[in-house]
Parts: structure tokens; sequence; C-alpha cells
């Protein structure tokens, strides 16, 4: 049988005939620590604090606390992210967090 010559002409003609998606379009992006990420850019943490403050005047942010977002310890909030982003020169929405901030008993959040 010929199914090299026969079988793409067979499915074309098929109704139900719907091409595979390619594997690659399924994966997901690679991923890299925050810490790694510094590191490769040869950054202290020290360092990015000083280019959020240049990129955003009214976050101060410790040394301590992008330790603990870099160690998984506290969340980063969206802002915190886009700042992060900023500092890193990275594009818009590159970074991404499956954290929710706490919301108070007046639904704000904490």
């Amino acid at each position: 049988m010929l199914y090299g010559e026969a079988m793409p002409a067979m499915l074309a003609q098929s109704s139900t005939f719907t091409p595979a998606r390619s594997a690659r379009q399924d994966r997901t992006p690679p991923h890299l620590s925050l810490r790694a990420l510094r590191s490769a850019l040869d950054l202290t943490l020290e360092q990015v604090s000083l280019r959020i403050t240049e990129h955003f005047p009214e976050m101060v942010v410790s040394r301590g606390s992008l330790s603990a977002i870099e160690s998984g310890a506290r969340g980063a909030s969206d802002l915190m992210l886009r700042a992060l982003e900023r500092a890193y020169g990275l594009p818009e929405d590159s970074l991404t967090t499956d954290y929710s901030p706490r919301v108070r008993g007046d639904g704000e959040p904490q």
C-alpha cells in the first residue's frame, strides 16, 4: 500500500482531521530562579534594592525582603514583580507568581 502518498490525501479529505499540535507549543517557557538571575547579572541584593528605588521611588525594599522573596519564604506582589522586571531589565510581564496577598477583614490586601 502507498501510505506515503495516499495517507495525506485521505486525511485531507476527512472532515474530522486536525493537524497535530507541535510539542513545542505545549511546553512551558524556561524557568530561572530570581537568585540565579541576579547571580547571572552579577548583582548584589543591595544593587537590586537600589535599582528598584530608582524606578519606583515610593518603594523601599530591604535586602532581607529581596532575600526572602528569592528563597520563597515571602511572596511577591504584582507591583514587586514589575519592580523586579525593571531592576533586571526584563520585558513587562516576564515574571509571574502564584502568590496571592492575604486579605484583611475589611477586604483590603494586607
